[in-house]
This record gives structure tokens, sequence and C-alpha cells, in this order.
């Protein structure tokens, strides 16, 4: 059995937005005490600050300074200036080696030291999924914790005659192939099963998840400048979303299974929720039905950025979602 096989961190399977949202809240409190802390007034700008680039874009003609941008983020995580700032350092650090760890060539040893770090609890749960639905499906992830890894291995947990796609920005490089290729063997995710934004549009993916069944991953948590985007609720305040997962399983009528990779101390875990319907509401409109979906989904990254903020990767472009792109 591979080190990847061994357990799967799964949500129950059904239930409504409400259930659901109690649920996800019941278990990110066993599984950290949350601690809340009151609303932080913006901080006077400090001195000592993280190099995140000369200034950020934010909205269409605003310029924030590396100062302002640590202010914005504290105020949005309603933290101090030195939390922050801890935060975002520890934030650096865990995204870097993460990046460096899938994109340079690793020895066996070390990818078999880093899957048996994950913890798979009740894989029977995202089997007996499988085995409920077995047509196509979205698999709607974030970019948080060692998502890469974690994708994979639950990607593994597919049946061989279900066609994997990853839908990704750009195309990876070939360390990270070899990686994955040494990491999961004939069950690896590689290069032919990867597609671009640049190398695809919605018909051709729609074509391809009605032809064939088909598990496609795809992302939610992209900044507002990559692609239209949509209004939802996000720590507390008007936000702004990709909404492309929630048209495509819109178009093609198919499930949105979430599913998140996190990590407590040495340990990886994985986390599957329970699908998201693509069926709209009584009179409800294709846009309230892309907003509901986009909504379902950013709650879920809510819980675990108030948990672990450090471990989202674009953390430090937390103010780009609050300001719709144009």
């Amino acid at each position: 059995m591979n080190a990847f096989e061994k357990h799967q961190l799964v949500a129950p399977v059904c239930g409504s937005l409400v259930s659901r949202a109690k649920e996800l809240r019941n278990w990110t409190h066993n599984l950290l005490a949350l601690k809340r802390r009151p609303l932080q007034y913006l901080a006077p700008c400090s001195s000592k600050v993280l190099n995140y680039g000369r200034a950020q874009r934010i909205g269409s003609n605003c310029l924030f300074e590396r100062d302002s941008v640590l202010s914005a983020i504290a105020f949005y995580l309603r933290e101090p200036i030195a939390s922050t700032q801890q935060i975002l350092k520890k934030n650096v650090n865990y995204v870097r080696r993460n990046e460096e760890f899938r994109n340079k060539k690793q020895s066996l040893k070390r990818l078999n030291s880093q899957l048996n770090s994950f913890e798979f609890i009740d894989r029977e749960n995202y089997l007996q999924l499988q085995s409920c639905n077995q047509s196509s499906r979205i698999v709607c992830s974030f970019h948080f914790g060692d998502f890469i890894y974690g994708l994979n291995a639950l990607m593994c947990l597919e049946s061989p005659s279900q066609k994997r796609i990853f839908h990704s920005q750009q195309r990876a490089s070939k360390d990270y192939f070899h990686n994955i290729k040494l990491s999961f063997g004939d069950r690896a995710v590689l290069d032919k099963n990867q597609l671009t934004t640049c190398a695809s549009n919605v018909l051709q993916i729609l074509y391809q998840l009605r032809v064939q069944p088909t598990t496609l991953v795809m992302f939610c948590d992209l900044p507002g400048n990559f692609g239209q985007s949509c209004e939802v609720s996000f720590l507390g305040r008007k936000a702004f979303f990709p909404r492309g997962v929630a048209t495509l399983g819109l178009c093609a009528q198919i499930p949105i299974i979430p599913a998140i990779s996190f990590s407590v101390s040495n340990t990886n875990y994985v986390k599957v929720f329970a699908p998201i319907s693509p069926v709209k509401a009584q009179d409800e409109t294709r846009e309230k039905a892309v907003s509901r979906i986009i909504q379902d989904l950013v709650c879920i990254l809510e819980s675990f950025v108030q948990l672990f903020p450090y471990q989202w990767k674009f953390l430090q472009a937390l103010p780009n979602y609050f300001y719709k792109a144009t």
C-alpha cells in the first residue's frame, strides 16, 4: 500500500448549505480553538516590514506601499501589526519551502517522507461518493497547505476508468513532473493530464466532461484579475472571487466537490467536503446560483484562513480580494 493510501479525511457527502456550514464550523473549532480578536484599527505604519514588493495595485488607481499593505492585511485579518508581520514571515517561508520542494528534483527518500506525513482519514467515504456518482465531477480546491501533493494523492483514489485533468494557469516544470512520477508511479497525474488556461476554452472543457467520465481539478481562490469575479462575503466584508468553477459546474450540470489541504505541526491533511449541487433552486437566477456556489466555497477558505493564515499562498495579496478588478 502506498503512503498516500493509508487514510483520507472526508466530510459526510450529503446535507444542505446550512448543515455544511454548521458542520464546518464545529469541525474547525474542534480541530483548533479559534480565538477571535476584536476589530483592530489600522495601526501606525512600521518601518520593519517584509519585502512584499515595491507596491501592490489595489483596485484601478490606488497603489499601496509596503507599509500600507502590511496595515491593510492586519486590518482584514483583525490582527495587530506585530502579529501580522510574524504571520507574513511565516507565510513567506512556508510557501517558498513548498515551491522549492515541488519544483526541484527530490530523492525518493525525501518524497516518501513527504507522502508519509499525510493523513487520509475515512477515505472510504470518498470512495463511496465515487461509486454513487461515476459521471464527471469538479474537484474544487485552494492554494492552501501542500495542495499539490494533497490533490495528487486524492486523484490517485479515482477509478482507473475516470479521466483526470488538472486545470492550471501555466504548465508545470520538468522537475515537478519528475517528482510526481517518482512519488505516485503509474497513478501519477502527469503532463498529459494538465490543461492550461491559455491552451483551453470553456467549450473544450464542457465537451470533455460530457463525452467521458472526468474528474476536473480547479482552483477557486485566485486573485480577482484572473477572469470574471462575483461578489461574496469573506472575513466579514464584501469581496470578489473568480466565478469560473461555479459557471462551469452549472453549465455541465455536474457536482462540485470542495477539497483542501492543510498542515498541523508536521502532519499534512486532506479534507474533502460534501458535494455542492449544480442545480439551481426554484426561481433562482443563474447569477444568484453562481454567487451561492462561490460563497459556499469561500466559507471553507475563510475558516482555514482564520485557523492557519500563513498556509495560504495568496495571503500577501489579501487586500486585492476586497476591490473589484477593472
